[in-house]
């Protein structure tokens, strides 16, 4: 799963590209793992908390790996699992 800001133009959002690119070099397998990119609207922890929270009833997958554009991004991922019992599950 990756979260951006789609409003904030490549800039901002080369960091997620980062991580993908540095995902496939690492694990060139990962292409083939489906991956989701999220407009976090400027990375608001309440709107990105939401995101994750859909994305989790939506998605039963057993792991995720998530890129956040920004700290707020990530703590609101962080609150998400706390909140269906995961946190001990998530590594930032």
């Amino acid at each position: 799963m990756y979260l951006g800001v789609d409003a904030a133009g490549p800039l901002l959002n080369s960091r997620l590209t980062g991580i993908c690119d540095g995902l496939q070099e690492c694990m060139p397998e990962s292409r083939k793992i489906p991956s989701c990119h999220y407009d976090t609207k400027g990375g608001q922890f309440d709107v990105t908390l939401d995101i994750v929270r859909k994305h989790l009833r939506r998605h039963k997958a057993r792991r995720v790996l998530v890129g956040a554009v920004n700290d707020s991004a990530a703590l609101a991922v962080l609150q998400a699992f706390r909140e269906i019992g995961l946190e001990k599950n998530v590594r930032l």
